[in-house]
């Protein structure tokens, strides 16, 4: 039987997904959208937000984020965010280009929700055998991943996230890209 390898920019959203997961163990997930070249991050909440306290929370992101911005002279071209609240918890969905999101970036999102919301913020339990030098691998892993992805562009949407102590991988449908606007 002939192995069929997964093609290099496949290899590179899931090099991505999996650096992403493992460094921050806050992340609930990460979705790969290549058809409009986004990547969103899902944070998870053991709390129902009150509708007012989730859009206080999105804005704060935003907020946070355009500062970064402002600061770091980039310009996003995609830059969102949304909650949604269930029974007992709450997801925030942080959305962003590839062409401009950094490991930077997303440090300091997981930076702010970790202060700012502590035990409420679901996060996967460290390794114990976990060390300074694995965190500056890990960095490096995720700016790799990063650029590779922006090298490559992915051509099927994936999205991954933790199970166990585990990072499982799928792949979805991707969204079709629109369709220009008529004149």
């Amino acid at each position: 039987m002939i192995a069929q390898r997964m093609p290099t920019e496949t290899n590179d959203a899931v090099n991505l997904i999996v650096s992403l997961l493992v460094r921050y163990p806050e992340i609930a997930s990460v979705r790969s959208n290549p058809a409009d070249e986004t990547i969103r991050l899902t944070f998870a909440f053991t709390t129902a937000f009150a509708s007012d306290q989730a859009r206080r929370i999105t804005g704060e992101v935003v907020d946070y984020l355009e500062a970064f911005h402002d600061v770091s002279r980039s310009a996003p071209t995609v830059l969102g965010t949304s909650c949604d609240v269930d029974q007992g918890a709450s997801f925030l969905h942080v959305d962003r280009d590839l062409k401009t999101i950094t490991k930077d970036e997303i440090s300091m999102v997981v930076s702010l929700l970790a202060e700012r919301f502590g035990a409420l913020l679901v996060t996967n339990p460290v390794p114990e055998e976990s060390s300074d030098e694995d965190v500056s691998e890990q960095e490096e892993m995720v700016n790799v991943a990063i650029d590779s992805m922006r090298d490559n562009g992915a051509q099927k949407s994936l999205v991954g996230f933790r199970e166990e102590r585990r990072v499982l991988i799928y792949f979805t449908k991707a969204a079709k890209k629109k369709k220009a606007a008529k004149k």
